[in-house]
């Protein structure tokens, strides 16, 4: 049998989560915020530097035994930040709206998140930045207070925290794809 069927449930825990897991801010000031959307702003550069060094052969390897592949890691971003900035549009021009959440594990198993072309999602994350971001350094300080309904999570989520969870996000998931490309499940 193979050795990665021995694991234990911390070191299945510590492939999962590389980098931690997401950790809220106990405050969110204007410098909290900003350095959020530092972060949010970086991490399309540090997905391309990322990319780029990628073969195909790397696309199929996996962050841990049971877990998406590299391919699914990277179209997952794109699908997720996607809704990232459909949230915050929607929190910004309603009052508490109710975001549609979805299953991502589906979505990591349909045709387009398990093509080997991942340039479409590399450039769908890159643009989606180039709109969201601006946004967000747009908004006032008060306007991260504004908030939207997470059916699934069953409360509301202040756009200060959805910025603690994109920053969290991005980053988690280079940690994955540079471990799949260590362990190669």
């Amino acid at each position: 049998m193979s050795a990665t069927l021995n694991l234990s449930e911390q070191e299945l825990e510590q492939l999962k989560y590389p980098t931690g897991k997401l950790q809220w801010e106990t405050e969110y000031t204007p410098e909290v915020i900003e350095k959020l959307i530092a972060k949010i702003e970086q991490f399309p550069a540090d997905l391309r530097v990322l990319a780029a060094s990628l073969t195909k052969e790397d696309l199929h390897y996996g962050y841990r035994p049971g877990g998406w592949n590299i391919r699914q890691i990277i179209h997952h971003v794109s699908d997720s930040h996607i809704n990232a900035y459909i949230r915050t549009k929607l929190a910004i021009t309603e009052e508490n709206p109710v975001i549609k959440p979805y299953d991502e594990n589906k979505w990591a198993v349909t045709v387009d998140a398990n093509d080997d072309n991942i340039e479409l999602s590399v450039l769908i994350t890159e643009n989606i930045h180039k709109k969201l971001v601006p946004i967000l350094k747009s908004l006032d300080f008060k306007d991260f207070d504004r908030t939207y309904y997470h059916p699934d999570m069953k409360r509301d989520v202040p756009l200060s925290q959805l910025l603690s969870i994109y920053a969290w996000h991005g980053h988690h998931h280079l940690g994955q794809i540079k471990t799949a490309l260590l362990k190669r499940f």
